[in-house]
């Protein structure tokens, strides 16, 4: 997934894990006009209130994120 957006947030931590995926801690993000910019270019995030909560779809391993769902 490429995705180029620009937001305001009071710290941005991005680490590198294997097969190319990465994770993202965002702190002071407005999380819904992040979810509306990665809506405008085709995807979309889903909040999971747990960290271990399951989604309801069946997502790809690669965009199974804890806390947040990616497709």
């Amino acid at each position: 997934m490429k995705l180029a957006l620009t937001l305001e947030a009071d710290s941005i931590n991005v680490q590198a894990l294997s097969m190319g995926r990465i994770v993202v801690d965002v702190d002071g993000v407005n999380f819904t006009e992040l979810i509306n910019k990665v809506a405008e270019n085709g995807y979309s995030l889903r909040v999971v209130e747990e960290s271990d909560q399951q989604s309801t779809c069946t997502l790809p391993p690669f965009a199974t994120l804890a806390g947040i769902r990616c497709s």
